[in-house]
């Protein structure tokens, strides 16, 4: 057992789904377009899971009313992708054209639309396949900004170009709800 890592982190769901996520626990449906595979979604800033509350894809489930639940995930290190970090993410790569060169070599094809559709095809079924192979219960990882996350485009490019740091979200996908170990409406 290594080291356990404690995060809070924010779930953004319908009001309606509060009392029975509050008395049973976080379930998910399995569905092949997820950022980091099957799992309930979070992120660690508050901010970010209000503003996906109130505009996200019609894809993951309607939002009449929006609710913002709060958890503490406390994750083994042996349970835990979390891919900010440079060696992880060097790991995961490796994993992934390991991954490509097996689906290649078997001639699978995911028979998809669009290539945009594709390639979240792929990216899913590589990260279900990631958290049976490691047996991980969390996977943690950084996406580039959304238009909508920032007052506005032209602030996030001054503040790029003046310190060249852009702004990046942090998602979190747990396949194993047992390390959630609290939660609460906030």
């Amino acid at each position: 057992m290594g080291t356990i890592n404690t995060y809070t982190a924010y779930h953004a769901t319908d009001s309606k789904k509060v009392e029975s996520i509050m008395a049973n626990g976080f379930t998910y449906n399995k569905y092949k377009y997820h950022w980091l595979g099957n799992g309930v979604y979070f992120f660690l800033d508050k901010r970010l899971a209000i503003k996906w509350g109130e505009n996200h894809s019609i894809q993951y489930g309607a939002i009449d009313d929006c609710s913002i639940i709060k958890v503490i995930l406390d994750v083994d290190d042996d349970d835990l992708c979390d891919m900010r970090m440079l060696d992880t993410y060097c790991y995961v790569k490796e994993k992934f054209d390991k991954y490509m060169e097996v689906i290649a070599s078997c001639n699978i094809k995911f028979k998809e639309v669009t290539y945009k559709k594709y390639c979240q095809r792929v990216r899913c079924a590589f990260f279900d396949w990631l958290v049976k192979e490691l047996n991980l219960k969390c996977i943690i990882a950084y996406f580039s900004e959304r238009k909508d996350t920032l007052p506005t485009k032209a602030d996030n490019e001054d503040l790029f170009a003046q310190f060249r740091m852009p702004y990046m979200e942090i998602q979190v996908c747990v396949s194993d709800t047992s390390c959630i170990s609290f939660k609460e409406v906030v």
